[in-house]
């Protein structure tokens, strides 16, 4: 089960990446744009590991407010 799903993801990205090389750069680079905005709001594990990491990284050198601010 785990393979099908592996093929077809794989095939499916493969035919993503077909179309998206026949368009515009700047229209393509656009839809890339607006594709990790909207898959930004879907991956809220990644999100709460990146302001971790953030918080550690800054060390009190920048609030909270301006951590999450940057994560958007």
């Amino acid at each position: 089960m785990n393979s099908l799903i592996e093929s077809i993801a794989y095939y499916l990205i493969k035919a993503v990446s077909f179309v998206m090389a026949l368009l515009p750069s700047g229209f393509a680079l656009w839809m890339g744009r607006m594709a990790g905005k909207i898959g930004y709001y879907f991956v809220f594990k990644g999100k709460r590991i990146a302001y971790n990491n953030l918080r550690i990284a800054f060390c009190g050198a920048k609030t909270d407010q301006e951590i999450r601010r940057n994560l958007n």
